[in-house]
């Protein structure tokens, strides 16, 4: 009984750190579109598109987002918080390897761009403005990406729920569990 306690406090700690980072990652992230949005009349989800801008406009909005992206989810955890995001800080968990050590910067990476962002990335402003980005350059529909990381975004959740150590997709990848602080 002790053991279902912990996972769940794992997994509710996890959404309210996640829900948190989206928060600030993608606030941060979007500061870039209202320096570039201004012709385009009201703010809307039209106004988040790359599609709506020249090819230098969207250039500059979706590599801004990518690199703040980096910053929050890879520089931060590993140079700052050890292993946390601001929303990990604030609900004591960190990520750390399956070995139980300090996470490493390539595995950090691993887990957050390869795993969070460009495979499972459905909800996270980065990967939503990468695969936009993607699709601008090469002509490609950005909808059938789009679709496709959310979907793999519902599994790995599901994933995570019925596993009885928590890990998503993107931990597994890395090799990495997220414990409390």
């Amino acid at each position: 009984m002790e053991t279902n306690k912990k996972i769940i406090n794992i997994r509710m700690r996890r959404v309210g750190a996640a829900i948190i980072d989206w928060y600030l990652s993608t606030m941060l992230a979007s500061t870039s579109v209202t320096l570039f949005s201004h012709h385009l009349g009201p703010i809307d989800s039209q106004t988040f598109s790359l599609m709506n801008y020249s090819m230098n406009r969207a250039l500059f909005i979706g590599i801004y987002a990518i690199i703040v992206g980096i910053i929050y989810y890879v520089i931060i955890p590993k140079v700052l918080f050890l292993g946390q995001t601001i929303g990990k800080r604030i609900f004591k968990i960190k990520v750390i390897q399956q070995n139980d050590t300090d996470i490493k910067w390539s595995t950090l990476f691993k887990r957050e761009i390869l795993g969070s962002t460009l495979l499972e990335g459905g909800i996270t402003v980065t990967g939503t403005y990468l695969r936009q980005l993607l699709a601008y350059l090469i002509g490609f529909s950005f909808k059938y990406l789009m679709y496709f990381a959310y979907i793999i975004t519902i599994l790995s959740i599901v994933f995570a729920y019925i596993k009885p150590d928590t890990l998503m997709f993107h931990d597994v990848i890395s090799k990495t569990k997220v414990v409390r602080k």
